[in-house]
């Protein structure tokens, strides 16, 4: 409008407002088309990584669902010892049944591990390797050929497995094992083909693992081949959403190796994993971004080892905390907050060094001891903990020895007992879930505790004016009377003056960082995610009684 009405600026049309108008429309354009192609990028990831987590459940529920039709046809209607009516169970039927659930356990765990290993490594559309430790090839595809959902008992034996020799990988233990999942899953498509077989091959060529898959199934024709790793491609298959082969690619292209795929129609197709031998530099470059992101704890007086771990801390930017060893209280050891402890042996005593030990038996951190060649003072070390002592020389060993603990998983030393003194420990369990309580109950019993059920906190609190409990494990959201309000009652009513200081653990479906540090506020000692298996309930019971 201005330039129609304002004649001083020009009577005439100007080519070169055009250019510019041109260029900023088709600028525009592009970047809005830029970013709606990110978008739906993001959008397509999405659906295809909650799509395939659904699409791999059906395996393990399928098999839960088919042992719960063993388990009813084991199961007398009732026990009788009445010929005519019902039969008593036998004890090899018992057996069975506990193996089958043992089975369902397994099957439910590896669920619950596929996915929360699934939901906490995605990042930015990419797998994240925060997770990422040495791991044995042999054991993770022997796991994966054991707990795998076969729909018949005897297509176990359509799978052969060869290693010659066992290789360490960097990567996640749960990320390969859902990638042997898949390969099996397409492969046993066609077992009905005569014939039919699966070879599972390790070996090594080149610096590399090489992982073989190999099917005598239908095979993959030329065409499909090329795209057989492409979200939603399918190839001859009802039923199937074309997301697990993409997501294997990139689990595989996470952990620095590739994958392919080769086939005959009509005879077999062949997968090839390679991976980088754990010494690889693709490897150290992985390993040397994640060490940014650990925390690691040094307790001792040792200046020069300060000094050498110092040194480590700038070359790989990871966060150093210090303590001195004389001055230093396990009890304040917060066990969520390091990736690794490095002690000096020459300044720490036996009863330190224990109370260490039993504080984090049950956690990942991993343990480097240090001693030097001279040292007079013995230090007796428990078998779990012998291989994590290092005998200090240099910063160079120094360094290997950090890299090599810090990667390589530990498995927490859980030490159950299975009877408990004749004396038996009283513990509460304060849940209005029946449910729970029973399963709760019934391991602690088992395991020699005497159990105390209180459906609210008004329940739990009338109880305890008529008797003694060692411990109490607490729900904090009930019905009545919420735990919170109880565990306030025992620690500040002197009506329960001789409970004021026993553990209360809140056992609790899910909590942040704010609720727990409520919580602790209030008096509770410590917490439980339920439900919780066996070994994790008894731990932190044992560890607080």
């Amino acid at each position: 409008m201005g330039y129609l009405t304002m004649g001083n600026i020009g009577n005439g049309f100007h080519s070169s407002y055009l250019i510019v108008f041109s260029f900023s429309y088709f600028t525009g354009i592009c970047f809005n088309y830029r970013n709606r192609i990110e978008i739906e990028s993001k959008q397509l990831f999405s659906r295809s990584f909650s799509s395939g987590i659904a699409h791999e459940m059906r395996n393990p529920l399928g098999a839960l669902y088919a042992s719960q039709e063993v388990l009813l046809e084991l199961l007398p209607e009732s026990l009788t010892d009445d010929p005519l009516h019902n039969r008593l169970i036998s004890n090899a039927e018992i057996s069975k049944l506990r193996n089958i659930i043992k089975d369902n356990i397994s099957i439910i765990n590896n669920g619950h591990n596929t996915i929360n290993l699934l939901l906490s490594s995605i990042d930015n559309q990419k797998i994240s390797p925060n997770s990422f430790h040495h791991f044995s090839i042999n054991e993770v595809i022997n796991n994966a050929l054991d707990v795998y959902g076969y729909k018949n008992k005897s297509d176990r034996e359509l799978v052969f497995f060869q290693m010659n020799k066992d290789n360490l990988f960097f990567g996640n233990d749960i990320l390969l094992r859902y990638v042997i999942f898949n390969l099996l899953k397409n492969s046993f498509y066609y077992k009905d083909k005569t014939n039919f077989k699966i070879i599972i091959s390790v070996y090594s060529k080149n610096n590399e693992t090489i992982i073989s898959v190999k099917d005598y199934g239908k095979g993959i024709s030329s065409t499909s081949i090329k795209n057989i790793f492409t979200e939603y491609y399918t190839s001859g298959k009802k039923n199937n959403t074309g997301l697990g082969l993409s997501f294997c690619k990139k689990v595989i292209d996470a952990f620095a190796g590739s994958i392919e795929c080769y086939s005959t129609e009509n005879i077999s197709t062949t997968f090839i994993i390679r991976l980088p031998i754990i010494t690889s530099p693709a490897v150290d470059k992985m390993k040397y971004d994640l060490m940014s992101i650990k925390k690691i704890l040094f307790i001792g007086n040792q200046n020069k080892i300060l000094s050498d771990i110092n040194h480590l801390a700038f070359f790989y930017n990871f966060e150093l905390f210090y303590k001195k060893a004389s001055l230093y209280n396990i009890a304040d050891l917060d066990t969520n907050n390091y990736d690794c402890i490095i002690i000096d042996i020459n300044t720490i005593n036996n009863i330190l060094l224990t109370e260490l030990q039993e504080k984090i038996a049950t956690t990942t951190i991993k343990i480097i001891v240090i001693h030097h060649k001279n040292d007079a003072q013995k230090i007796t070390l428990s078998k779990a903990y012998e291989s994590y002592v290092f005998e200090y020389d240099h910063i160079d060993k120094l360094q290997q020895k950090l890299i090599t603990q810090i990667f390589t998983q530990k498995k927490p030393n859980n030490i159950l007992f299975d009877t408990i003194n004749s004396n038996k420990t009283k513990i509460m369990i304060v849940d209005d879930n029946i449910s729970l309580r029973l399963y709760s109950g019934i391991l602690l019993k088992n395991a020699g505790y005497d159990v105390i059920e209180a459906d609210n906190g008004l329940t739990a609190l009338n109880y305890l004016q008529e008797t003694t409990v060692d411990l109490i494990l607490m729900d904090s959201q009930m019905p009545i009377m919420s735990g919170i309000e109880a565990t306030k009652e025992i620690r500040t009513n002197n009506q329960y003056c001789s409970h004021q200081h026993i553990p209360i653990i809140c056992y609790s479906g899910s909590l942040d960082e704010l609720q727990k540090e409520h919580l602790v506020n209030v008096g509770i000692t410590d917490f439980l995610l339920k439900p919780s298996s066996k070994k994790t309930l008894l731990n932190i019971v044992n560890q607080w009684l």
